[in-house]
């Protein structure tokens, strides 16, 4: 696979300095195409620079993927416990082992930003990070800018509230799970955003009042915010969510819409029989 890319490389070198030397005539689309279809597909680690500072994240590309067509993109906050430099501690819990189980035809474009410190406050540079980070693989991938979404567990919850409100014309819907503390000072900055909010009757850590009164905020404001209330026990509520392929399928119908409000659109529920039926121990580990 590494020499027959690197084929392609050579060969689409030779046709750029064809069409610079004779004034292109196609040849530098056709060279430019042929290494967009090869860039590296499923699960990997980039680096991005923002602010003088160097930092790693994990991305999943399609592995059918085609630039000439335009990607939905899920952006995922991972919570406290997965903090770090190496972006890889971030793609063992949460969204990516859930992605590496249908990863054959998984439609989205995947970023996984990682916070040195596990937290994702509105003016971070973690929270900074999470920008730059869709913004580098924007340059690189064909990128549904009209189709970006947000989802994180527990501070990373917290942080799909911070940061889809901060750059609430970015987002297309955002999806927080199990936030870690009250975000109610986000919610008249959301509620033009569809929301779909996870949260586990007893958690013992964050309670689930931290997303359902949310949700009833924004819902008063005149927004529209769904709450999911689940009985998986404990603090994990995410391999639930991120288990049905139901989520993935209201993301896919909401389109960003600047400027235009939310509040009267209408709903989209699950499917009957939507129940926890998850099983962790049947979710498989990511390359990482």
């Amino acid at each position: 696979m590494a020499r027959l890319c690197m084929q392609f490389l050579v060969v689409g070198l030779i046709l750029v300095g064809v069409g610079v030397l004779g004034g292109c005539n196609g040849a530098c689309e056709t060279a430019v195409g042929m290494l967009e279809l090869h860039r590296p597909k499923g699960f990997m680690i980039e680096t991005v620079s923002n602010a003088g500072r160097n930092r790693n994240y994990g991305l999943f590309v399609p592995i059918a993927y085609n630039p000439e067509i335009k990607y939905p993109v899920l952006v995922f906050l991972h919570g406290f416990g997965e903090g770090g430099s190496k972006a890889r501690e971030n793609l063992r819990v949460g969204l990516a082992p859930a992605v590496a189980k249908r990863a054959g035809n998984f439609p989205f474009i995947c970023i996984f930003p990682q916070s040195p410190d596990g937290h994702w406050d509105e003016d971070s540079d973690a929270a900074s990070d999470v920008m730059a980070c869709l913004a580098d693989v924007s340059r690189r991938y064909s990128v549904d800018a009209n189709r970006v979404y947000l989802t994180g567990l527990s501070t990373g919850g917290y942080g799909a509230w911070a940061i889809g409100a901060k750059h609430r014309d970015v987002f297309a819907a955002i999806v927080p799970m199990g936030t870690s503390k009250s975000p109610a000072e986000f919610a008249e900055r959301l509620t033009r955003m569809p929301i779909r909010s996870y949260h586990n009757y007893n958690d013992p850590i964050a309670p689930v009042w931290h997303d359902s009164s949310m949700c009833d905020r924004v819902n008063m404001l005149g927004g529209r915010a769904e709450m999911f209330k689940t009985d998986e026990g404990g603090h994990n509520c995410w391999d639930f969510a991120y288990g049905q392929t139901d989520l993935f399928e209201w993301l896919l119908t909401q389109k960003r819409r600047v400027g235009v409000p939310t509040a009267g659109m209408p709903k989209v529920h699950p499917r009957p029989g939507f129940t926890a039926t998850s099983d962790p121990d049947a979710i498989p580990k990511t390359p990482y």
